[in-house]
C-alpha cells in the first residue's frame, strides 16, 4: 500500500526532541500513515482513510482514534 506519513503529525510526536549535541537524543518518529493526505502550499489541510467493504474494526482504529489526533495536529501548525 501506498500510504503516506502524516509531517504535521510527526513534527508532534516529536516537539520534545533536543539538540543531540546537549543531550543524546532517538531517532525521529514517523507521523501516521494515512491512505490520501491533502496538502496546500507545504501545509497539510485533510486527510482520508479508506477501508474495504464494511471492516469495523479497522473504521473504529482509523476512523475513532487515529484521524482526529492527525486532524488536530494539521490544524495546530496552520
Amino acid at each position: 500500500s501506498k500510504e503516506a506519513s502524516s509531517k504535521a503529525n510527526a513534527d508532534a510526536i516529536n516537539n520534545k526532541r533536543s539538540i543531540a549535541a546537549l543531550n543524546q537524543t532517538c531517532h525521529r518518529k514517523m507521523g501516521h500513515k494515512m491512505d490520501i493526505i491533502y496538502r496546500t502550499s507545504r501545509k497539510e489541510v485533510g486527510c482520508v482513510e479508506i477501508g474495504k467493504d464494511s471492516d469495523q474494526t479497522k473504521e473504529m482504529k482509523d476512523g475513532l482514534t487515529k484521524m482526529p489526533n492527525v486532524m488536530h495536529d494539521m490544524l495546530a501548525q496552520l
